[in-house]
């Protein structure tokens, strides 16, 4: 894959231009880019890019899902893991009953806590994200009842290779925050470059968490809890005593049951609050040290 940034001066115009052609990698040069992104996105993620120095790029492969992704100016230190920032879930339903129009979340944590990692760093956002919900095949069972299915899964699975190969990094460290840190053990489980993950407020076991909310099951999602594990990388496990979407209770005391897995719970933190205060502590740094240290018996 061609890493070279291509100037783009709107990303709206990409994402009309990707409607109407599909089918390729476009990546923008931040320092050319106007603010005006997509009237769709809840965030200017180009304000975000420019602000923090990454590159902005739109991955769009043929029977593959469409989705953003993030570089940090680091992303091409070699023989260093990469580091890979998973998203949560967003905004999935308006409603009780009605689904969203764009599940982008307006305040995407895994976004924010990139901005104190100083190593290499991959940000990818979920599939059909940031005002890509109309690219072709996207639907809303992808941010609904699919957004943790093989579909969505194999896309950030490529994603992931194609960023290991291009910066010639041979492992990298995952970290998912609520429903992206469901999608790291799932991608864990099935890309043996993937050296550990540091899970964040996960919803990891997604039968236990819609019964606990009353919500449909995930008919068309995998539930990384029902897998076992194929090899012995790490977990971390960060669950907030005040989050009242994925509980600690009952999920800190599944997840320390969980081979090879640590956990911390810490008070005063919720679902949305205040993990951005782990990374300013360090906290983050010293989580992702402790996993690249990780070596396998």
């Amino acid at each position: 894959m061609q890493w070279d940034p291509i100037l783009i001066t709107n990303l709206g115009r990409v994402i009309s231009t990707i409607l109407r052609a599909g089918g390729q990698t476009v990546l923008i040069a931040c320092t050319s880019l106007t603010l005006t992104s997509c009237q769709s996105n809840p965030i200017s993620i180009q304000q975000k890019a420019i602000e923090s120095g990454w590159r902005l790029s739109i991955r769009n492969k043929p029977n593959e899902l469409p989705l953003v992704m993030l570089r940090s100016h680091n992303s091409s230190t070699a023989n260093r893991p990469l580091h890979i920032y998973i998203e949560g879930d967003g905004l999935p339903w308006r409603t009780s009953t009605q689904i969203s129009n764009d599940p982008t979340p307006r305040h995407p944590v895994a976004m924010d806590l990139m901005q104190y990692d100083p190593g290499p760093a991959l940000y990818l956002g979920r599939p059909c994200y940031f005002g890509l919900q109309k690219v072709q095949p996207c639907n809303a069972d992808y941010w609904t009842s699919a957004r943790y299915s093989e579909k969505v899964v194999d896309t950030l699975n490529h994603a992931i290779q194609e960023a290991l190969d291009a910066g010639s990094h041979q492992e990298a460290v995952l970290i998912g925050y609520s429903g992206g840190g469901s999608l790291a053990i799932l991608l864990a489980n099935r890309n043996s470059r993937i050296k550990g993950a540091l899970l964040i407020a996960p919803n990891f076991d997604t039968a236990v968490w819609t019964q606990h909310h009353g919500f449909t099951p995930l008919y068309d999602s995998m539930n990384p809890a029902q897998e076992k594990k194929p090899r012995p990388y790490p977990e971390i496990y960060w669950f907030g005593d005040e989050d009242k979407n994925v509980p600690a209770i009952p999920f800190a005391s599944m997840a320390a049951r969980r081979d090879h897995a640590s956990v911390v719970r810490l008070a005063d933190f919720d679902h949305a609050c205040c993990w951005t205060r782990m990374a300013q502590r360090g906290e983050l740094m010293k989580a992702i040290s402790l996993i690249e240290a990780h070596h396998d018996p």
